[in-house]
């Protein structure tokens, strides 16, 4: 881990950092703090500040288009002579609603664009479902944009379980009370990304859910969904190199032919 020069930062830039920590998109409001400011409550734990860390970003230039400070312009570590950890940035995040945790993760069971939605909020949790109540078509664009597919023109259609019970009684006997209802409630907006970002009710707090009411999905788009667990890599130098990519953390790197 290292740390951000505030030289260019402002209230922009505050809250794009926020939002990439998992607060909402639609109400996030930040506070960016200069060092001075917050020194009592960090000498003991830094002792004044810390030098062992890199400073990986200065010259932060962040717009309302941009939706984290990934996508924002910026000098990269190292190349810039003036910072130092006196010029560190500090942040408070706000928000009407609670900050969204990145690590979900969602598919499709039963077909490759139809079946159930099964959500879980990390990668060694098990599976579980989402409840239909209050689930709209909204949210339905929401969780097949979190399942990969494109931002710009992808539709979907919310399927209660009655009009997909033939489908899956062979594989579920009528509907599988095995695994948790992670989610009822869910309220999407257009602003929302992703499920995961979208304000609702999570396990096990709703007594009125069963697994009658999991929600089923058809997503369609003119693009092919993408797999989000594909990473990309220049070798060779930081702006100048061979570009390799892999299917996901446990592949090797390769190539990208040029044809």
């Amino acid at each position: 881990w290292g740390t951000v020069c505030d030289d260019g930062f402002t209230e922009v830039d505050a809250v794009r950092a926020c939002q990439m920590l998992g607060w909402p998109i639609d109400d996030t409001s930040a506070t960016f703090h200069y060092w001075s400011t917050v020194r009592n409550q960090f000498t003991t734990t830094y002792s004044y500040y810390d030098r062992s860390v890199p400073i990986y970003m200065s010259n932060v230039g962040c717009t309302t288009s941009h939706r984290t400070l990934a996508e924002c312009p910026r000098s990269l570590y190292p190349t810039w002579p003036s910072c130092n950890h006196q010029e560190d940035v500090y942040l408070t995040c706000s928000s009407n609603s609670a900050p969204y945790d990145n690590r979900w993760q969602a598919r499709i069971v039963g077909g490759g664009t139809f079946g159930r939605l099964e959500v879980r909020p990390n990668s060694n949790a098990i599976w579980g479902t989402v409840c239909d109540d209050g689930f709209t078509e909204v949210d339905a664009v929401r969780a097949c944009q979190m399942l990969g597919w494109p931002i710009d023109d992808t539709s979907a259609t919310f399927h209660y379980w009655s009009t997909v019970r033939n489908q899956f009684t062979t594989t579920y006997s009528y509907y599988d009370r095995s695994v948790p209802i992670y989610m009822s409630n869910v309220g999407c907006t257009t602003s929302h990304r992703t499920l995961a970002e979208c304000p609702r009710s999570l396990y096990p707090t709703w007594p009125s859910c069963n697994h009658q009411e999991d929600v089923y999905l058809t997503c369609s788009s003119n693009s092919a969904p993408y797999d989000n667990r594909w990473q990309a890599r220049i070798v060779g130098g930081g702006t100048f190199g061979r570009l390799e990519v892999r299917p996901n953390s446990n592949a090797i790197w390769g190539t990208v032919c040029d044809d």
